[in-house]
């Protein structure tokens, strides 16, 4: 076979630069499917194929990582992109640690996230900007309030950034799940995001005070935005 490879691309260029291409990139798709192997030798020898080839297996992992029919590897596929890919990859592993379908591959999907953010990181991020940071309810129900919480952060940096903002409500109990995922904003533009938020007031008390912290993801060194806030509570209907 590289007998034939090397005749071609002597002595036809054009074309055999096309046939090599055709046979790398079927070799790589097979070293895919080689990765859902119940064998640990297979499955490794299968990643090192897709290591070599980065520009020919950079395409197939990301189309492989959309497609439903690769289900079984996908979470596999996060490592090999968090070597390969850009930061441009980021989005699609977060929407993918969003699909996951349990909190350890979740885990790492965010993982390659972060692994890729800081692989290609390459400046001190400036001050963040919490542009807006509200609580809106929708009803009342006795003690429940059930509403949205809404933030918008401004990114001002010249590169794209991995945060994690995280909440600290007083003077009521949580009654619901209220999500934390990772964010990814673009340079110099900003993200908006609108999150369901129900709980319990503490009886007497008639404000809300929530605290929005953000860190970068694998920053250790502290909070890069801490974000007070309190909001008066919708009034508690007299029965009758």
């Amino acid at each position: 076979m590289l007998k034939v490879l090397m005749f071609f691309l002597v002595f036809f260029p054009n074309d055999g630069q096309a046939f090599f291409d055709r046979i790398v990139q079927d070799d790589l798709l097979n070293s895919l499917h080689a990765l859902n192997e119940p064998l640990l030798e297979n499955r490794f020898a299968a990643t090192q194929e897709l290591l070599r080839f980065p520009q020919w297996s950079l395409p197939l992992i990301r189309n492989a990582i959309q497609d439903p029919n690769f289900e079984p590897i996908h979470w596999r596929l996060a490592y090999l992109l968090s070597m390969l890919g850009t930061q441009n990859d980021i989005p699609l592993l977060l929407k993918s640690a969003s699909r996951a379908g349990s909190s350890y591959r979740e885990k790492i999907w965010k993982g390659a996230a972060e692994r890729l953010f800081w692989r290609h990181r390459r400046s001190n991020s400036k001050k963040y900007i919490i542009s807006r940071l509200r609580f809106l309810p929708d009803q009342r129900q006795g003690d429940l309030i059930l509403g949205k919480l809404l933030f918008k952060i401004v990114n001002p940096d010249n590169e794209g950034r991995l945060i994690h903002p995280r909440f600290d409500f007083w003077h009521v109990r949580l009654t619901g799940f209220l999500p934390m995922p990772y964010y990814w904003i673009e340079a110099k533009s900003d993200l908006e995001v609108e999150l369901p938020l129900s709980f319990s007031a503490i009886s007497g008390r008639k404000t809300l005070r929530i605290d929005m912290k953000v860190t970068e993801v694998g920053k250790i060194d502290g909070f890069i935005i801490r974000y007070p806030l309190k909001v008066p509570l919708p009034p508690k209907k007299n029965s009758g």
